[in-house]
């Protein structure tokens, strides 16, 4: 079985190979258990944590509130104002989808299966950001809630709805900047923002 290590190494040998010693890191959904599994094995080379539609693992994960059927997976995935708004756009997704190889996607559900980093959110030390959307219904949004209680000084941003993605975009940046204004951990100007590494 696969196991999480696999996608942290990877992470890593991806900064080492940029000559990168220490990252902006921004994980959603699996790529926030990597990410999370990334700061704890290795805090010097995380600046900053932004965790987004993501969860801790194990006993601590809230399951969805309401169940919705296969034959409706763009309510899972998109909220219905967003389906309203963008008829075309989910369609086009739903048509040609977003090829991954069958394998891919079962490496992670294996790593997923022993995953659980619930009981070390309190050693994680960088400055952390969660983020989610109050209408998603894959993630429960107490997820994020968990998080932003377990991680010292976690900041949480619930956002009305996640499938936009200028809105995330506009809260990382916006808690970034915050971090250059002479807060814990400290951005040294906007341009180091283009240093951020997404992790997905």
């Amino acid at each position: 079985p696969q196991a999480m290590q696999v996608f942290v190494d990877d992470a890593l040998a991806i900064l080492d190979h940029l000559s990168v010693s220490d990252a902006h890191i921004y994980g959603q959904s699996f790529g926030g258990m990597v990410a999370l599994e990334l700061v704890l094995e290795a805090p010097e080379r995380v600046r900053t944590l932004i965790l987004a539609a993501t969860h801790a693992g194990g006993a601590s994960v809230r399951p969805p509130r309401i169940r919705t059927p296969k034959a409706e997976a763009s309510r899972v995935i998109f909220s219905p104002d967003y389906v309203l708004a963008h008829p075309e756009g989910v369609r086009e997704l739903f048509t040609h989808g977003v090829p991954q190889q069958s394998h891919a996607s079962r490496r992670q559900w294996e790593a997923m299966q022993s995953y659980d980093v619930a009981d070390r959110l309190a050693s994680i030390s960088p400055p952390c950001l969660v983020l989610h959307g109050s209408s998603d219904r894959v993630i429960d949004v107490d997820n994020a809630v968990f998080l932003a209680e377990k991680i010292p000084g976690a900041e949480l941003v619930i956002l009305g709805t996640f499938d936009v993605p200028e809105r995330r975009y506009a809260a990382g940046t916006a808690y970034l900047r915050g971090q250059g204004r002479g807060r814990v951990g400290a951005v040294h100007g906007v341009d180091e923002l283009q240093r951020q590494v997404p992790i997905y």
